[in-house]
């Protein structure tokens, strides 16, 4: 299914995770390691800008899918649809397995 990441674009406490996501591009090849040092290639397959009200990037998916999110747009300091302040949309990249012996 759907393994749906995100990480920060800026934290005072929680670091820079995904700073340069943005910068992605389709074909790039991504690694996944686990806490065993298991790891699993991606290559993205799409890289889009969302509200940050959307939500069905994390929706489950039939097929093995990386999603990774962080935040983008125009800092909304309080409103009603944003809460106590957030970014205006999501980066999203999207990424299929890869397997050895495939072309990038």
């Amino acid at each position: 299914g759907n393994v749906a990441l995100s990480g920060h674009l800026q934290s005072i406490a929680s670091g820079n995770v995904f700073v340069r996501l943005s910068e992605m591009k389709v074909g790039q090849l991504v690694t996944l390691y686990t806490t065993r040092q298991d790891k699993t290639v991606y290559k993205v397959a799409e890289v889009k800008m969302v509200r940050n009200t959307d939500v069905t990037v994390v929706e489950p998916t039939t097929k093995p899918r990386l999603t990774l999110i962080t935040c983008a747009g125009d800092w909304v300091q309080y409103s009603p649809n944003y809460g106590d302040g957030d970014y205006s949309h999501r980066v999203i990249v999207v990424a299929e397995p890869f397997l050895l012996g495939q072309t990038p």
